[in-house]
């Protein structure tokens, strides 16, 4: 279902894509993460753990960049996963007032179970689009992601 919105032919269709591109990414997202929440990992923390994984020993600044976030954002985040023993805070030996964030082994441990079946879930997800749609996809996405110079705004 398109926009009600009676603006002109320009902001109809912007704001149709938009919510396509929303509507998309929320199926797709509850899809995939439906049976991973069923570990008792949650969205969120998939995507610190994952984001370890890739880079182990980051500053909360650095892992907040990466997920789109504020590091205050992610503190009740990082507490409940130092808590449940799944990542480590290590004092960062360049600045005092800040840490290193690592997987303990157990969160390694935890990433490496979930990891295969949710790269194997996107793959299906995607499989719907052909080799040259899912990377024109890409490239549509990553364009929309760094418009900020051609529109004169800073993301936020």
């Amino acid at each position: 279902m398109g926009s009600r919105y009676g603006g002109t032919e320009e902001e109809l269709r912007a704001l149709n894509c938009y919510i396509a591109l929303l509507r998309a990414s929320s199926s797709i997202s509850s899809r995939i993460h439906r049976e991973i929440e069923q570990t008792g990992v949650t969205e969120r923390q998939l995507a610190v753990l994952e984001a370890l994984y890739h880079q182990p020993k980051i500053t909360q600044k650095v892992l907040a960049q990466k997920l789109l976030c504020t590091p205050g954002n992610l503190t009740a985040l990082l507490d409940k996963l130092v808590a449940d023993g799944l990542v480590e805070r290590l004092e960062n030996p360049e600045d005092k007032r800040s840490y290193h964030l690592t997987l303990s082994s157990k969160g390694g441990k935890v990433i490496r179970q979930i990891l295969p079946g949710h790269v194997r879930r996107v793959v299906e997800e995607f499989k719907v689009l052909s080799k040259r749609e899912q990377e024109e996809l890409r490239l549509l996405c990553r364009k929309l992601g760094l418009a900020e110079g051609k529109t004169g705004r800073k993301n936020g």
